[in-house]
């Protein structure tokens, strides 16, 4: 049996595969790219998220624990390492499906946060390769990390 990593308050589970993280059934919705009035478009990785890259291919997941808004997330290990670094690398592979379109992206911020109760935010790029459409700006995915169960023992 897969261990599966739940914490109180974040709407989206992880489960261990083997070598890798899943999540199953959670909402993406997107974030920067120029059309996000909320977001100057700067990452945690420092790639630019702000429209200069049409075809940027990345997402934001919640890893860093000294966040306040992402702190306990189910991708953070217990105890928390004492150190300002991500628990998942940035750039790191992330392979995204709905339905039956899938890509894989890059791991480029943190987020999204707790309070909003979502799993994953996608570059607007990445969303719309998905088929998702920016204006109505959500949709179920699941993805997998490969290789990254490590980053949680």
């Amino acid at each position: 049996m897969n261990k599966v990593i739940s914490r109180n308050g974040w709407a989206f589970t992880v489960e261990i595969d083997g070598e890798d993280l899943v999540v199953n059934g959670t909402t993406g919705t997107w974030f920067g790219g120029g059309n996000d009035s909320g977001d100057d478009g700067e990452t945690s990785s420092g790639v630019m998220n702000d429209g200069r890259d049409p075809n940027l291919l990345g997402c934001a997941l919640p890893v860093e624990w000294f966040s306040h808004s992402t702190y306990d997330s189910p991708f953070i290990p217990t105890p928390h390492a004492q150190r300002r670094i991500p628990s998942i690398p940035w750039h790191t592979p992330v392979v995204v499906t709905h339905g039956t379109a899938q890509i894989t992206v890059a791991l480029i911020d943190n987020g999204p946060a707790k309070s909003v109760r979502r799993g994953i935010d996608l570059t607007a790029p990445a969303f719309r390769a998905l088929g998702g459409n920016l204006e109505s700006g959500v949709m179920m995915v699941s993805y997998r990390i490969p290789g990254a169960a490590g980053y949680l023992s």
